[in-house]
């Protein structure tokens, strides 16, 4: 299932934090499993996640992939894939 994300419509005007993150600041929250930016898995399990399981997608040791179930990888949205990776501007600076 695709993540299905908390829109401005969705924010009340006496929600602060819900004005300041997600109508001002577009912070890509998921209304059915929570999961926010760096926490997001690749599909939503369809229910909220648990805080620990949460901290595990951030930290890239969990993702959700439909048909698979939980499985031990970054998810795309984890810092820790992309810290993984090698930037094409790393490999320039980056001495011989």
């Amino acid at each position: 299932m695709k993540h299905q994300f908390l829109t401005p419509k969705d924010i009340s005007s006496d929600d602060k934090w819900g004005q300041l993150n997600i109508v001002d600041g577009g912070l890509a929250v998921c209304k059915i499993c929570g999961g926010m930016e760096g926490s997001l898995t690749t599909d939503c399990p369809g229910e909220k996640i648990p805080y620990e399981l949460d901290q595990q997608v951030y930290r890239g040791e969990k993702d959700y992939v439909e048909g698979k179930g939980w499985v031990n990888q970054a998810s795309k949205s984890s810092p820790a894939y992309w810290s993984q990776k090698k930037s094409p501007l790393t490999a320039i600076s980056e001495p011989k």
